[in-house]
């Protein structure tokens, strides 16, 4: 059986925080370069990171995760969800590349490198990180793979929008998201988003309503997210495009984040988290977007320009006729 999974079991510790300790595990395709399963908890206690040991094997781990996890807080829960979606959007093909290449040259440490650095720009802190990596077949990691992830990969949905009408199947979102399109049913995708922060002028994440339309780009680096951005026109290339969409679902239950959904097109919705004040484009401000030289007259203005070029005329005129006079006069 060929060992086309690179499994990372990783450890990784606040140095700015006692108590954080955090345990992370990612299932990456070698062959296809891309992520396949990822999994968070953080932050940990001491007596509960005891109990997780990046030397356990994958089925192992990943279940004594899942138990480590029913025993933090909720809202840390809810946290390391939204942390592992802006994780998952960070590991892009460059990334896993990169991470597969020093697992083949044994560039350990270099991995830890990147994997702090990757998780710094989620935490906006500095963690001290080690980790144990592993080649495995595809048979061998079923249960993370399959039994533990009963809803439809981004990639099986995918492919279900290809399939007869007839047998395309809805997939079930967290509380069942309405569709304002018209065109159902339809299976739904749900792609990585960020909405763009707008600090001077935009509106709080919490005053943000369903039915509200708000600037967003599609932050999602899985392969067959990335389909669907260059559909919508959400990226050309490697540069990333703000859309504006509707919300469709919003959820301010949590003092830490507001998890909103918003509808690209039918059966097609973008997820994000984000702190409740902090203030995000709307478009109410793509309209009126602020102008500092708005109220000083352009150089290409009709009426200035106009006036322009009739003084250079008429200075090209004189300037002639006084050429020729005394070009005559001294001849």
């Amino acid at each position: 059986k060929p060992r086309d999974v690179l499994v990372l079991h990783i450890h990784f510790t606040s140095k700015t925080h006692a108590a954080g300790e955090g345990f992370l595990i990612l299932l990456i395709n070698m062959a296809a370069e891309n992520l396949l399963y990822g999994d968070l908890a953080y932050p940990l206690s001491a007596s509960q990171a005891k109990g997780l040991d990046v030397n356990m094997p994958p089925t192992v781990f990943g279940t004594t995760m899942n138990t480590v996890k029913g025993e933090i807080a909720e809202r840390h829960r809810t946290t390391s969800r939204s942390n592992l979606s802006l994780l998952k959007s960070k590991l892009t093909t460059p990334l896993v590349r990169a991470l597969i290449s020093d697992y083949q040259t044994a560039q350990g440490e270099r991995t830890n490198l990147r994997l702090a650095e990757t998780l710094k720009e989620i935490y906006g802190e500095d963690f001290t990180v080690n980790h144990q990596a592993r080649q495995y077949s595809a048979q061998s990691v079923e249960a993370l793979l399959h039994g533990e992830r009963r809803e439809p990969t981004l990639e099986e949905r995918a492919a279900a929008l290809f399939e007869e009408p007839s047998a395309a199947t809805t997939v079930s979102l967290p509380g069942d998201i309405p569709s304002t399109s018209p065109q159902e049913p339809l299976p739904k995708v749900v792609l990585i988003c960020e909405p763009e922060i707008s600090p001077f002028s935009g509106r709080a994440a919490r005053q943000i309503a369903v039915g509200d339309e708000v600037v967003v780009k599609i932050k999602d680096g899985r392969e067959s997210a990335r389909y669907f951005s260059e559909l919508l026109g959400g990226c050309v290339g490697d540069e990333l495009v703000p859309l504006l969409a509707p919300v469709v679902k919003i959820d301010k239950g949590s003092d830490t984040f507001v998890e909103a959904f918003v509808e690209f097109g039918p059966g097609i919705f973008g997820e994000f988290f984000i702190p409740p004040e902090v203030k995000i484009k709307t478009k109410e401000e793509v309209q009126d977007i602020f102008d500092p030289f708005m109220d000083e007259a352009s150089v290409f203005a009709e009426e200035r320009f106009g006036r322009q070029i009739m003084s250079g005329l008429i200075l090209l005129i004189v300037s002639t006729i006084v050429l020729i006079f005394i070009f005559w006069k001294f001849s």
